[in-house]
């Protein structure tokens, strides 16, 4: 009997789930590897970029290109919006361009440079990449492929920052800006992106030099008007038609605004867990309390995501700011506090510590990438004069806990 109704009872609920219809009709619209027909908001960096691109394509000046900006502003989508339109164009006009988007953060530091260099040969030359090949061999193959078909090539190189760990692809990048812009700068050109440009503090001189040349193009944080007409076109792509008001999409757009620093992705991954909260409920439409449960269950996810896109120096600050904060509870931290603990770490990892206005530097970035989960205030510092910094986490207990980890892991770890 109890048998029977537990197999009534899936059954049944299986009929259900048949016959509900889910309020996301198109799941890949909301993924962060979906690039649409137009880019919003990004016609002025469309602009420049493309004028530099065509430079080169037409007269064969390598102009490098350097894109900058928080993260969720859009440098990622824009990449590979232009990849995408130049395979489409190579397709349809039969021009002799080639295009190679790599993710520097996605490879085994140990091993990055080697895997950049087979992205690169996989992409431009269609060989497919096999592990054995040594690396002058896979680039001598690029040039001579190059040379040989009349191809230019354009190569996207994100979150290129974080090789900056190792020496041997700080070498690598080195080789890369100085080989394809004296040697080879009428067959490549770089676009290259980065979440900070704090990191130019930490380079040596013969690097931070070779990017003197480059175009540098400014991505902003987003409006929240700007959010708002974002989550329109994706809700209309994505969703069932009346799932989601425009008051509600506006109430996620003021929310990302103002904590979150402007972050397109939050938004857009907010309107997906509210779509998915809503159709876990069996309802049809978005409502409010859904949209606030996914921003609960975003913070820790957002928090992750920080870590991943932090320089060696602030991820240091960071578990200094969260290992202070565990320690003084609801108390605020102060810079010089933070600078002395960063030295402690510093030096049990056996990094010599920066100097302090470029650790204080790294902490201003920090600002703007915890956005609201960082309070910062500017205090009078009494009778010596001057004023001061002191920070405090907004985050709770068990989100830090495991932030700590989480640092602790990706600083000792690494």
């Amino acid at each position: 009997m109890v048998r029977s109704n537990i197999i009534d009872f899936l059954v049944g609920d299986i009929d259900f789930l048949k016959q509900k219809k889910s309020i996301i009709k198109n799941r890949e619209v909301l993924s962060e590897d979906f690039v649409p027909e137009r880019i919003l908001f990004r016609e002025e960096q469309l602009n420049i970029t493309l004028t530099s691109i065509r430079r080169f394509l037409i007269f064969g000046e390598g102009l490098n290109i350097l894109f900058f900006g928080n993260t969720g502003t859009g440098k990622t989508l824009l990449a590979r919006y232009i990849s995408k339109s130049i395979k489409k164009l190579n397709l349809k006009e039969k021009m002799n361009i080639k295009t190679s988007y790599v993710n520097c953060k996605g490879f085994f530091i140990k091993e990055a440079d080697y895997y950049i260099i087979g992205k690169m040969y996989s992409d431009i030359t269609g060989d497919r990449f096999r592990k054995g090949k040594k690396k002058y061999e896979m680039f001598e193959s690029i040039i001579n492929y190059m040379n040989s078909k009349d191809y230019k090539a354009i190569i996207f190189l994100d979150e290129f920052d974080s090789l900056f760990n190792k020496k041997n692809t700080e070498d690598l990048l080195y080789a890369l800006i100085r080989d394809l812009d004296i040697e080879y700068s009428n067959r490549f050109s770089l676009v290259m992106i980065t979440n900070s440009v704090s990191f130019f503090d930490e380079l040596d001189s013969r690097i931070k030099s070779s990017f003197s040349s480059f175009v540098k193009v400014n991505f902003p944080s987003y409006k929240a008007t700007d959010l708002s007409e974002i989550l329109k076109e994706r809700a209309y792509l994505a969703l069932e038609e009346g799932s989601i008001s425009e008051s509600l999409i506006n109430y996620i757009s003021a929310r990302v605004a103002k904590h979150h620093s402007g972050d397109a992705r939050v938004a857009i991954n907010v309107l997906k867990l509210s779509a998915l909260i809503a159709d876990s409920k069996g309802k049809n439409k978005i409502e409010k309390e859904d949209i606030d449960e996914a921003f609960e269950n975003l913070d820790y996810d957002l928090l992750k995501f920080i870590v991943s896109s932090l320089n060696t120096t602030q991820k240091i600050l960071s578990l200094a700011l969260v290992e202070g904060s565990l320690r003084k509870k609801d108390e605020y931290i102060s810079f010089e506090e933070l600078y002395n603990m960063y030295v402690e770490i510093s030096s049990r990892l056996s990094i010599a510590p920066l100097k302090r206005i470029t650790v204080f530097r790294n902490m201003c970035n920090l600002e703007m990438i915890f956005g609201s989960f960082l309070e910062v205030r500017t205090v009078s510092e009494g009778r010596r004069g001057g004023y001061k910094k002191i920070y405090k986490l907004l985050i709770d207990e068990e989100s830090m806990k495991k932030l700590y980890d989480l640092l602790r892991d990706k600083i000792f770890n690494a």
